[in-house]
């Protein structure tokens, strides 16, 4: 194989490399992406059962000053 054989095989492998390198930095900022938006959607359901849970207690509160006034 010749110097120039060898060359353009070096820089065939580098330029490989290099993309294959930065389709690995794209997948991880997509990931640190959805890691993020899963984050986010998990804060907002927690939000939302604590919401709910005010919301049921306020509901059996009701519902018993309507029984007591009915007894």
């Amino acid at each position: 194989m010749s110097l120039a054989t060898h060359l353009q095989e070096k820089d065939d492998l580098e330029a490989r490399f290099n993309e294959v390198n930065q389709k690995a930095e794209q997948a991880a900022s997509l990931q640190l992406v959805a890691q993020q938006e899963l984050e986010r959607a998990r804060q907002q359901a927690s939000e939302a059962l604590r919401s709910m849970d005010v919301e049921r207690q306020q509901l059996r509160t009701v519902n018993s000053k309507y029984v007591t006034l009915l007894m």
